[in-house]
């Protein structure tokens, strides 16, 4: 069974906060800071959506094969202009493929 490994940036804001992981709209775990975590998945479509509070990831959409998927996250946040992204949830978090 192939694997979802996902990879968080070690970045200041949110360095406390664990990311909570939804894979195709059921919370699997969280990844914390700077950490890599791997989720179990069958071939094929799967989505991946990242939260925090009220804020988000936009959701990526992934076509996972036989072997492991990788993909990266982190904040887009910088902590100055943290209270502009409150306006802006859906783009607090940065997720990418990382193929």
């Amino acid at each position: 069974m192939p694997d979802i490994v996902l990879t968080r940036s070690s970045a200041y804001t949110d360095r406390l906060r664990a990311y909570k992981v939804f894979i195709d709209g059921e919370q699997r775990g969280d990844i914390r800071n700077g950490g890599t975590e791997r989720f179990s998945v069958s071939p094929g479509g799967h989505s991946v959506l990242l939260r925090i509070d009220f804020c988000r990831s936009p959701e990526l959409k992934l076509a996972v094969g036989p072997g492991d998927f990788h993909v990266s996250c982190g904040s887009n946040v910088n902590p100055l202009l943290s209270l502009i992204y409150i306006f802006m949830p859906g783009s607090w978090i940065w997720i990418k493929s990382a193929a």
